[in-house]
């Protein structure tokens, strides 16, 4: 997963917050609250520390999208996020059926990608 400018991809200021916007990704529009977060991205972790890291993956990835003027792409209320479909995404546009191209793989640094990957290998015959 990357997020590119001018064909470069950004650097995130953790894996964390590039992880929570590859979720908000794959959320395709719909919003995600800080349980389903933290459930995704810690979910071996006590409630108390999985906040925190929540609150701090949340701040690193609003001050990045600020850096890069990409501001408008995530909406942050208290305790719940959503992607706003503001820029091209690969995986949206083959949801859109504007791109037929899937090469079997899909987010496959995220363990929460494997039952979404499978079901597109299904769907493509891969």
């Amino acid at each position: 997963f990357d997020l590119l400018i001018d064909d470069k991809p950004i650097i995130f200021l953790s894996s964390k917050s590039k992880e929570l916007l590859a979720l908000l990704v794959h959320k395709n529009g719909k919003s995600l609250t800080m349980d389903e977060a933290i459930c995704y991205l810690w979910p071996d972790l006590d409630l108390d520390k999985s906040k925190i890291l929540y609150r701090d993956a949340v701040w690193k990835l609003r001050k990045i999208l600020n850096q890069y003027s990409l501001d408008k792409l995530v909406t942050f209320n208290r305790a719940l996020l959503f992607i706003n479909k503001i820029i091209p995404c690969d995986y949206w546009n083959f949801l859109d059926n504007k791109k037929t191209s899937f090469n079997g793989q899909y987010l496959i640094n995220y363990d929460w990608s494997i039952e979404t990957q499978n079901y597109l290998c299904n769907f493509v015959n891969i």
